[in-house]
């Protein structure tokens, strides 16, 4: 999906513990990748021609092929501070 006033696609993937590899055609132009708890392994960094950038928008990369993405020159970034509020009461 093109990003609001911006020259570039993203693919984001709602669906917990989805392998991006099963879509690797949408992932193939993607500026940006947004995987939330998707796995996203080398083969989607790679075949994804021009990623400029994966955004977790959680606090870890466990399921992104960090270096992968490093060896490319493509940044990957948390959502830092995420989980710095306090629990909700009761819990």
């Amino acid at each position: 999906m093109p990003l609001p006033g911006a020259d570039a696609q993203t693919v984001a993937v709602p669906q917990l513990r989805t392998n991006l590899s099963s879509i690797l055609p949408q992932v193939a132009s993607a500026d940006v990748l947004v995987p939330t708890t998707a796995v996203c392994g080398a083969d989607v960094v790679n075949a994804a021609h021009n990623l400029k950038l994966i955004v977790q928008p959680a606090a870890g990369y466990n399921n992104i092929a960090v270096e992968a993405a490093q060896a490319r020159g493509i940044p990957v970034c948390t959502s830092p501070g995420v989980f710095t509020g306090a629990p909700a009461p009761g819990i």
